[in-house]
């Protein structure tokens, strides 16, 4: 994969990329030592007295048989897996996945990106999870940033993970409720898959950014 980045990107995007990782990898691992960070969901687990169970997929089905033996309510996802039938169907009311885009639109990977070359809004949706991709029922989204935020891919992102804990909060009681949104009606179904060197030149000449010297400020303030 980083070769994929370094070839469709360039190799400025690239090690803008990779100065933002190791930026905030050393972040978090020198504020873990004061105690003021974790540097890991063990650690995060650990801290909390929770039960942390390691695996290569979501799909195990030591962790699917986990979720029933627990009666696990709602299981959060924010793994880059496609679910299959039996741990969907292992949380007594489901799953819930965030994706960054304002869905129904730019369903798939790299949302920011083709939202920004097909000119439609930024956002991010929080959905129950079915067999087909980013198609399950809309539970919260919010489409409300501002164009520092949006000045690149990397901030983007840092904005959609710091607004993770109310936004899942809000999209938990959506769930519990049984309350649903309907999907806007000036966006069209769509979905996209890895770009490449064409669409990334045509991404460029809309003004888009993967990444900013700017953003590795944002690495230091990440935990």
């Amino acid at each position: 994969m980083p070769l994929w980045y370094l070839r469709t990107f360039g190799p400025v995007p690239f090690l803008l990329l990779a100065s933002f990782a190791v930026l905030a990898r050393s972040r978090r691992v020198l504020r873990s030592l004061s105690g003021s960070c974790v540097a890991s969901f063990a650690d995060l687990a650990r801290r909390h007295g929770v039960y942390y169970l390691a695996t290569s997929s979501p799909n195990d089905a030591r962790f699917v048989d986990w979720l029933r033996d627990n009666r696990t309510d709602i299981l959060l996802i924010m793994a880059s897996f496609v679910l299959k039938e039996p741990v969907i169907a292992a949380p007594r009311l489901g799953c819930i996945n965030k994706h960054a885009a304002a869905l129904p639109a730019n369903r798939g990977l790299f949302p920011y990106f083709w939202a920004r070359l097909n000119g439609t809004p930024q956002g991010v949706s929080y959905h129950e999870v079915i067999a087909a991709i980013d198609e399950g029922p809309l539970l919260y989204q919010r489409t409300d940033f501002d164009e520092r935020q949006l000045g690149s891919m990397v901030s983007f992102y840092h904005e959609v993970f710091a607004r993770f804990p109310e936004d899942i909060v809000r999209a938990v009681e959506a769930r519990v409720l049984g309350s649903r949104l309907e999907p806007r009606s000036d966006l069209q179904p769509s979905y996209f898959g890895l770009p490449t060197r064409a669409d990334y030149r045509r991404f460029r000449a809309t003004g888009g950014r993967v990444v900013r010297l700017a953003d590795l400020k944002g690495a230091l303030q990440l935990c």
